[in-house]
């Protein structure tokens, strides 16, 4: 038994280095970067995270951080490490070849470091120095926030709870006036947006792929919510499989709110589901995808039609609508996306059978969808930013 629990050990640790391997490979192919064939390996560790060494050609990644971390965080560590190995084998010497005092008394996280990291797509968070440490925070969550977003963050939690209310048109007022003070926040700030403001988040729901009202969930983020939104691949570490998941960029504020939205309507197209069938709704198993599908349809025309109704207002100028069209045009996010993601492909979903009476009855009872209080993810997996096909 000891050595059939030993033998089951070692397989996950060694489909856990093939996966790294691929990672590895991934990115160089991705960023059209070519380094040398590498050792990649576990290591225990209290003081890193990774190590690159390049007299011994190994990359070392921490069992403590497969273990206890994302992993978005893992191949975070790893693209840390590649960065080191980039500058040792290419543009350090490139550099000195070019500017002989460049590079001389440079620390390992100097210059030539960052433009390692910006060659191989690193985001922000996991190119700095103290991405080594085991002390160091991973998750940007937990980061202190300037005292302009914090307030931002706060004032939006209290008008979602008050529009927890009972009485719809207070609810749907709160909604909106979230949606305003985030779209003020968004004009005032998007120029001075760069790239270390922007956080990467991933919401799994650990299956193979996303259902389709996942997927249309996605869509309304991307439509009104200020965020880039990518659909990929994550392996999981646990089971050394592959699932789908999904993948929120943006600055802090608006991926945390984006977050709360995606999982408040799925939350809320389960409440109404439940509803319709518990009031003796004669839905097959077959039809309820419909109506899911239904249900974000009428949240997605309650938001669009919230803009027109702003727009007929001469008094006060769409705001909301002014924001999401500069979100929209902003280089700063695209160019930071286009850095990470240089090969950034769509591809069609497959097609969903739509039983049209229950998609116009999940419609009608999508339109009753207001933005109420936060709610936690009952999912607290999250994972890499590879493999993206959306």
């Amino acid at each position: 038994m000891k050595n059939d629990s030993n033998d089951n050990f070692l397989e996950h640790e060694k489909s856990i280095v093939i996966q790294l391997n691929s990672e590895f490979d991934w990115v160089c192919h991705v960023h059209k970067v070519k380094l040398r064939p590498i050792s990649i390996a576990l290591f225990d560790s209290e003081t890193l995270w990774g190590q690159y060494n390049g007299q011994n050609r190994t990359i070392l990644i921490s069992r403590k951080l497969v273990r206890e971390h994302s992993w978005q965080h893992v191949i975070g560590i790893l693209l840390h490490e590649m960065a080191h190995q980039y500058v040792d084998e290419h543009q350090l010497s490139n550099m000195k070849r070019m500017h002989p005092v460049l590079g001389a008394g440079e620390t390992p996280h100097g210059l030539s470091f960052k433009e390692a990291c910006k060659r191989l797509g690193v985001p922000a968070q996991y190119a700095k120095a103290s991405v080594n440490l085991q002390s160091a925070n991973l998750d940007w969550k937990l980061e202190t926030k300037n005292q302009e977003a914090q307030k931002i963050i706060e004032k939006a939690k209290k008008l979602l709870s008050l529009g927890a209310s009972a009485n719809e048109f207070e609810a749907h007022l709160a909604m909106e006036r979230v949606r305003e003070l985030y779209a003020k926040y968004n004009l005032k700030n998007i120029e001075a947006h760069d790239q270390d403001q922007f956080v990467h988040l991933v919401i799994t729901h650990g299956k193979k792929r996303l259902e389709s009202w996942q997927q249309r969930t996605v869509s309304i983020l991307l439509e009104h919510f200020f965020v880039k939104a990518l659909i990929c691949r994550q392996f999981d570490a646990k089971t050394g499989e592959k699932v789908q998941a999904i993948e929120l960029i943006g600055t802090r504020e608006n991926v945390e709110m984006a977050e709360f939205v995606y999982h408040f309507l799925l939350q809320q197209v389960e409440f109404l589901l439940n509803g319709s069938l518990k009031r003796g709704s004669p839905l097959r198993r077959a039809e309820r995808s419909s109506f899911r599908l239904g249900v974000l349809d009428g949240f997605d025309k309650k938001l669009k039609t919230s803009l027109e109704v702003k727009v007929s207002n001469v008094v006060e100028t769409n705001i909301i609508s002014r924001a999401l069209e500069k979100f929209k045009n902003d280089v700063h996010l695209d160019y930071y996306v286009s850095e990470i993601y240089p090969r950034l492909h769509s591809r069609r979903s497959s097609s969903v059978q739509v039983y049209d009476e229950a998609f116009s009855a999940g419609h009608v009872a999508g339109k009753t969808i207001t933005l109420n209080k936060p709610i936690r993810s009952s999912s607290k997996k999250s994972g890499g930013f590879y493999f993206p096909i959306v």
